[in-house]
């Protein structure tokens, strides 16, 4: 929960007429644990590529050139934020795998490709050896070579887009043995990929031989009915298809304490032979369990449901255990050495957030920058901070967009990291002045143009509304950021919309734009800050964008009247002038009564397609 949050939830508590402060974060995707986020690892080396053009603009762009570009940054923004966070797997076809090409691992090492037949279109991901080894450093990070010994070989293969990302198999022939394979379609989303190979390594984590003892006739003959009934009968505890689990086994306790009381009418409505009927039975008896399962694919099986617990478990934040669901996740945290892994993914995941986020900041003088400040910090952070080059590309992308006269209050300059796919970027009050800005960016998530776009295009609609001339900062609330009282006096005390910065001028952006759009909603947002947890409140911010669909341009506009300006001003920039039908198209239009942003559009964007366009 950050400032705004918090102060919001304890001010309706206390007054029940609290506002929310804005601290004008734009988040690329949500936390895992939200609707739509999965923490990517970080590869220092790929993290310190900026992709912000530097090549000199054209003076003219093909307008139907153009149109598409700015379409291109809007779509890839909204399949980025409004994405799912979790791979879901289409076990209907999963099984038609094809392997490209297979590697033994030895002390941690791969050896040389054996490569299969494979028809020209695939030749090219197969001879991609270079690929093939980012993948598997990926995976050995996350997993430390003593807890994944057992896995004996890594395969590339392909199932097709949308089917299994990655998968974790156990050996017919040698139980004791698993291979890796990993689908090269989808291996270049890293966020999905890590999501996939920690969920995956759930199934040898809890179905190895220290856990299972295996059927190894089950193993070899998987389909034989008979062998498959037989060796279930004999079978004292949880039958995992392959084999019988010890006592003790993670699987067996996850069992006895969630499935026990459910599993004869999951049964039923899972392995039932009438597909006729099946279906719609199984989405029955989702539909009465759903808040049970952490995801849609973990009501699959027992192990599908323990793999995906596991997977939140090893990514996410430690949840209050108000549901089954959390529960779930609660489950791993009575053994210790799953604590001490979980631990390992984390720092490898979020590799910044214990070591500090700002690297270096400059003073900025009209287009310069000047003066850099630097922080103490070590490791890869250290490369991030000496990467200067990188620095000035970004800043002088941001200061192309957006001219000097139309960033006066903007006069610090900073790069920090808080991992990838985190915050890529956002604004705030400097520390040294609350009438003046810093921009701070994140290094490690430089890589994709597009989302580097809309977020400066975003974070400039929180300067241009939150600013001193919109804005008066309240030096009270500014001097004394966490002091409830002095907040709630502020914003008690204002006849006007409340920023959380300060009382916004009656004319300024943000309050007419309140007056206009959220003055009979505001109260149902408002109500979401009274949930008790982050996971509610997301659940309840989403039943709220929903009741309210038509009047936001995106999902993420629904969080706050500053969110909801800031990416309607997005949309003003990226979108041809709409019809006015909607609430959402109404925001943007709100922009078109302004001749000055009318002009300034127009700036950002030729700019942006004379930028993104390569001659």
């Amino acid at each position: 929960m950050n400032k705004k949050t918090f102060l919001l939830a304890t001010l309706i508590i206390l007054t029940l007429a609290a506002n929310l402060a804005c601290q004008a974060v734009y988040q690329i995707m949500p936390d895992i644990d939200s609707a739509s986020s999965t923490p990517e690892a970080a590869d220092s080396e790929g993290s310190k590529k900026v992709l912000a053009p530097t090549h000199t603009p054209t003076p003219e762009t093909n307008p139907q050139v153009c149109a598409g570009i700015l379409a291109e940054i809007l779509n890839e923004r909204e399949e980025t934020y409004n994405g799912v966070s979790e791979y879901q797997p289409d076990t209907k076809t999963a099984e038609k795998v094809q392997v490209l090409v297979t590697y033994q691992i030895s002390e941690d090492k791969l050896s040389e490709p054996v490569q299969e037949e494979v028809k020209a279109p695939l030749k090219e991901a197969q001879q991609d050896t270079e690929t093939h080894r980012e993948i598997w450093k990926l995976f050995s990070s996350l997993i430390p070579a003593e807890q994944r010994g057992m896995i004996t070989s890594f395969s590339i293969m392909t199932d097709g887009p949308e089917n299994y990302l990655a998968d974790l198999r156990q050996d017919p022939q040698d139980p004791d043995e698993w291979r890796l394979l990993v689908d090269f379609t989808g291996a270049e989303d890293s966020r999905n990929l890590t999501y996939s190979l920690v969920e995956q390594y759930g199934r040898v984590l809890t179905l190895n031989t220290s856990q299972v003892s295996p059927n190894k006739g089950l193993l070899q003959n998987p389909g034989d009915e008979n062998l498959l009934k037989t060796a279930e009968i004999n079978c004292p505890h949880y039958f995992t298809g392959t084999g019988c689990a010890n006592k003790e086994a993670y699987i067996e306790v996850f069992f006895a304490q969630f499935w026990a009381d459910k599993y004869e009418d999951w049964s039923e409505a899972f392995l039932q032979d009438t597909p006729g009927n099946s279906i719609n039975t199984q989405s029955a008896f989702y539909e009465k369990h759903r808040e049970e399962f952490v995801s849609p694919t973990a009501v699959y099986s027992p192990i599908d449901d323990i793999t995906a617990s596991w997977a939140r478990f090893a990514l996410g934040r430690k949840p209050s255990g108000d549901t089954l669901s959390e529960q779930k996740v609660l489950f791993f945290y009575q053994y210790p050495e799953l604590v001490a892994l979980r631990e390992h993914i984390q720092d490898e995941t979020h590799p910044y957030e214990k070591t500090g986020q700002q690297l270096v900041s400059y003073r900025i003088a009209g287009d310069k920058l000047l003066y850099p400040e630097l922080e103490p910090v070590e490791g890869d952070l250290q490369e991030f901070q000496e990467d200067t080059e990188t620095h000035y590309q970004t800043w002088e992308y941001f200061a192309r967009l957006f001219p000097a006269e139309q960033r006066t209050s903007l006069t610090t300059f900073s790069i920090m990291t808080d991992g990838p796919l985190n915050s890529l970027a956002y604004v705030r009050q400097t520390s040294e002045d609350a009438y003046t800005w810093n921009l701070l960016v994140d290094i490690a998530d430089l890589e994709d143009t597009g989302k580097l776009t809309y977020t400066l295009l975003h974070e400039y609609g929180h300067l241009l509304t939150l600013q001193a001339d919109q804005v008066p900062p309240d030096l009270d609330v500014y001097a004394n950021p966490e002091d409830v009282r002095v907040f709630s006096r502020a914003r008690n005390a204002c006849p006007r919309y409340f920023t959380g910065e300060g009382c916004a001028e009656e004319y300024s952006f943000i309050n007419l734009f309140f007056n206009q759009f959220w003055e009979t909603i505001y109260l149902d947002w408002m109500l979401i800050g009274l949930e008790n947890n982050d996971d509610m409140q997301d659940a309840s911010l989403e039943a709220f964008f929903e009741a309210h669909e038509d009047q936001f341009v995106s999902l993420y506009a629904a969080s706050a009247p500053e969110e909801d300006i800031a990416e309607s001003w997005t949309y003003f920039l990226l979108t041809p002038k709409p019809s006015g039908n909607s609430l959402a198209e109404q925001k943007i239009l709100f922009f078109y009564d302004y001749p000055e942003l009318v002009s300034l559009r127009q700036h950002i964007r030729s700019q942006i397609c004379q930028e993104l366009s390569h001659p």
